[in-house]
C-alpha cells in the first residue's frame, strides 16, 4: 500500500510540474516594429511622417504577433490586420508561411526584447 502510494505522489508531482512549465518560447508575443533604418532606405526624409503616419495619410506596419499555436498576424497603425499565416521556428529561422503552401524563411536573432533580422528591428 505505501509502495503503490508513494508512485501515485510521483505521477501527481509529474503532471503537476509538466502543467506549470508555460511556454519558453521567446518569439511569442507581440512586437511593434522599430523603423529606425526606414527612412533611409526608402528616402524619407521626413521621419515624422513614420512617427505620425496618421497626420500623413499614410498606413504603415505597426506590429506582428506571434502566437503559441504557430500562427501570426500582423497589424496595420490604422488598427486593421494586413496579414496572417502560420510560421515555425528552426534554429535560429522563422519560417513564415502567409496564406500560401510555402514560405520563406527569414533568418533573425533575439537578444533580450529586440528581435532583428534582414532588415527588420522589432521590439516587445
Amino acid at each position: 500500500m505505501k509502495k503503490i502510494l508513494t508512485i501515485v505522489l510521483c505521477v501527481v508531482l509529474a503532471v503537476a510540474l509538466l502543467g506549470c512549465s508555460g511556454n519558453n518560447n521567446p518569439i511569442i508575443g507581440e512586437w511593434k516594429y522599430v523603423y529606425d533604418e526606414l527612412p533611409v532606405l526608402l528616402g524619407i526624409e521626413n521621419e515624422d511622417m513614420l512617427k505620425n503616419p496618421d497626420d500623413y495619410g499614410l498606413v504603415i506596419v505597426e506590429s506582428i504577433e506571434f502566437k503559441s499555436d504557430g500562427t501570426y498576424s500582423i497589424k496595420l497603425t490604422d488598427g486593421t490586420i494586413s496579414e496572417t499565416g502560420k510560421y515555425k521556428v528552426e534554429d535560429d529561422k522563422i519560417m513564415v508561411v502567409g496564406n500560401e503552401t510555402s514560405g520563406d524563411y527569414v533568418a533573425f536573432t533575439i537578444e533580450g526584447d529586440t528581435l532583428k533580422g534582414d532588415g527588420v528591428h522589432l521590439e516587445k
